[in-house]
């Protein structure tokens, strides 16, 4: 995938600044590749690279950059490279991704939420939200027919009379759950 990510911004006339090539040696490893001179038609700028693979695209304005990084169906990460404290907390709260950085990328912090938007994922991993997804909840209602009667005794006489049916009468209480309830 990467190799064709290559071709393709070349022949498109994007410019090598580095690497480009499959490292030799066992395993699939790609030498750190950057390109500048890379425009919205490219498929590095409009497919998830999964590599040491960037393209760099000259933009008129923070709009338009926010417009351009937009225009994907992807949104797991975005980063922004600016001195400007303002423009590096306004611009990525404007992209619609899982992960926005400031002057870096891929910094995992188990702390905070890993997820993606759109193609880029369903779900989420790391901090409390992520372990979250690992779990599955169980309700476990219990109803004791006996703490009911305070709102009607006839409700009452009709919740033990359907566990004594259901043989559900257990210490002087009718327990059931929403399996085994009357």
């Amino acid at each position: 995938m990467l190799q064709a990510q290559v071709a393709d911004v070349q022949a498109r006339g994007a410019t090598l600044q580095t690497g480009g090539r499959r490292l030799p040696g066992p395993g699939n490893w790609f030498a750190a590749t950057v390109f500048s001179n890379v425009d919205h038609s490219m498929t590095l700028k409009n497919e998830e690279s999964f590599g040491p693979v960037i393209g760099i695209q000259k933009v008129p304005g923070d709009d338009e950059a926010v417009r351009l990084m937009n225009d994907t169906r992807y949104g797991l990460t975005a980063g922004v490279c600016t001195p400007d404290e303002g423009r590096a907390r306004r611009l990525p709260a404007q992209v619609n991704t899982g992960s926005a950085y400031w002057n870096c990328c891929d910094r995992v912090s188990p702390r905070l939420p890993w997820s993606g938007r759109g193609d880029s994922g369903v779900g989420l991993t790391l901090s409390i939200y992520g372990i979250q997804i690992f779990t599955r909840p169980k309700a476990w209602p219990r109803l004791r027919c006996h703490a009911l009667s305070a709102f009607s005794a006839g409700w009452h006489s009709l919740c033990i009379s359907s566990c004594v049916q259901a043989g559900m009468f257990q210490g002087g209480a009718c327990v059931f759950s929403s399996r085994s309830g009357p």
